[in-house]
């Protein structure tokens, strides 16, 4: 247990900014999405409390998702197996990873297992609506906001 735990720290991956070819590529993905497959609702967990912000959504087994381009840096917390796009490099994350995220990003990821993704940012804003708008520009794409762009069960 004490090895796998010190892997998981070991790792020292961070998710950069994502440049522009990578961000286009997320974007055109999601397009072909909503024309081609039915969208999944995912519940979206909001915690906000001591000028900490933390949003949780658990994404099924089978499902691929976009997310909305992140405007701040955070820190992403993920619990499961799932494979993320990195700047169109997949990356495959199993366990309990706690990774920096800088801003910029947009990324797409797969779930091979149920995997809890979590993304914490430091504001000052006192309602989930406002921290919204202050993490992305893209509010109508959050599934707070409407059922997220996902293909459904790929298995």
């Amino acid at each position: 247990m004490q090895g796998s735990i010190r892997q998981v720290y070991d790792d020292h991956v961070s998710i950069p900014s994502g440049d522009d070819k990578a961000i286009d590529d997320v974007r055109r993905l999601e397009a072909a999405m909503l024309e081609n497959f039915d969208n999944v609702h995912i519940d979206t967990h909001h915690t906000l409390h001591a000028g900490t912000y933390c949003r949780t959504m658990m994404i099924p087994a089978g499902h691929l998702v976009t997310g909305a381009q992140v405007k701040v840096d955070s820190t992403l917390i993920i619990s499961g197996d799932i494979t993320l796009y990195i700047n169109g490099e997949p990356k495959r994350f199993i366990g309990y990873h706690v990774l920096p995220a800088s801003s910029g990003r947009k990324q797409a990821a797969f779930a091979h297992l149920d995997t809890h993704v979590t993304m914490i940012c430091h504001t000052e804003k006192e309602t989930i609506e406002d921290v919204e708008m202050e993490c992305t520009d893209d509010v109508d794409r959050l599934m707070s906001r409407r059922p997220m762009l996902t293909n459904g069960d790929m298995q």
